[in-house]
């Protein structure tokens, strides 16, 4: 069994997995995403020690493979707090998991530009839900809820 930091670390392998496979066009593989789900839903009532680990491990992996996971975890406290049943938390943690694939389209140059981002490299940035959504679309392993979580 994986201890909540395992469980973390293999989000993160996931999500960098995932990120450049969308980045080199090669085909997804969802199946350990779906796993990884499961495992971090099995935390649910962990919201303490989750927070901690969060806060502890901030700023520790890059951000475009931490930042999903780190909105999955969260949202699963949050789904906690709304006391959404088991399904729908597995829901709302792949959605979180997901929440930036989009931005795996958009040059590296662009997501960690220092500088003032100019009107048109604003709205390319601005487009990552759009282009998370049209990749998942063509998936379809996915319920709508995935695309478009509702609570």
């Amino acid at each position: 069994m994986f201890t909540l930091e395992d469980t973390y670390s293999q989000a993160i392998k996931i999500s960098r997995d995932i990120v450049e496979d969308v980045r080199f066009g090669r085909k997804l593989y969802f199946n350990l995403l779906e796993i990884c789900s499961i495992e971090i839903c099995k935390y649910q009532d962990d919201e303490k020690n989750i927070l901690t680990l969060l806060n502890r491990l901030q700023d520790k992996n890059p951000y475009m493979y931490s930042h999903p996971v780190n909105v999955a975890f969260l949202s699963l406290v949050i789904g906690r707090w709304l006391n959404l049943d088991n399904k729908k938390l597995i829901n709302l943690v792949r959605t979180g998991l997901l929440l930036d694939i989009g931005k795996a389209k958009i040059k590296d140059s662009l997501l960690n530009k220092p500088e003032l981002l100019s009107l048109e490299e604003m709205e390319k940035l601005k487009s990552h839900p759009v282009i998370g959504y049209k990749i998942l679309a063509s998936v379809k392993i996915f319920d709508s809820d995935v695309k478009f979580e509702r609570v």
